[in-house]
């Protein structure tokens, strides 16, 4: 199931803004990963924080899905016109700040991310499931990914999820989900 949204659980995005990207500030570079990303709207919801809170140039930023049709949507970072309203309102209660047009570029029917924020998103095709993890992480938007998951595929993710986060580091998770 591909289901993706800009600034989904617009409170979590709050938190983000307000507690969490002022703490990750401290570090000289910063590596963050939205495991399930689907169509990279996650991703991008990410880049626009980090870039209005001075951190896009230190910020890398890596969006895995196990879909290939769902990342060739993200790679490309073209989305439907009629999707900018939601897109809007969430913004905005996310507590991102000014214009949103400053982080796209009106394309006929459809509009495409800045490339200045496209290029801090990278890409890859992963399985949480059968996978290693790729890195160790500052922050992980773990966002309802394993509410498709059993018990024990939930526990086996977690467990690259763990190991993929630094010290100190942050996870974030769906408002309806939960850490065993």
């Amino acid at each position: 199931i591909s289901t993706s949204y800009f600034f989904r659980e617009p409170d979590n995005w709050k938190v983000i803004k307000n507690r969490i990207l002022p703490e990750l500030a401290r570090y000289h570079h910063l590596k963050c990963w939205s495991a399930g990303t689907s169509t990279g709207k996650e991703a991008y919801s990410l880049a626009i924080l980090a870039e209005q809170e001075g951190l896009a140039k230190k910020c890398l930023i890596y969006a895995t899905d196990m879909n290939g049709n769902s990342l060739k949507i993200a790679k490309n970072g073209l989305y439907p016109m009629n999707e900018m309203e939601s897109f809007q309102d969430d913004f905005r209660h996310s507590g991102g700040q000014g214009d949103i047009h400053r982080y796209i570029n009106n394309e006929k029917d459809f509009f495409s991310i800045a490339p200045r924020l496209h290029e801090k998103v990278f890409f890859f095709r992963h399985n949480l499931v059968t996978e290693e993890s790729m890195n160790v992480f500052h922050l992980i938007l773990f966002n309802n990914v394993q509410i498709y998951f059993n018990a024990y595929l939930r526990d086996s993710v977690m467990d690259l999820i763990k190991n993929s986060l630094i010290t100190g580091g942050y996870l974030v998770i769906g408002e309806n989900e939960n850490i065993t």
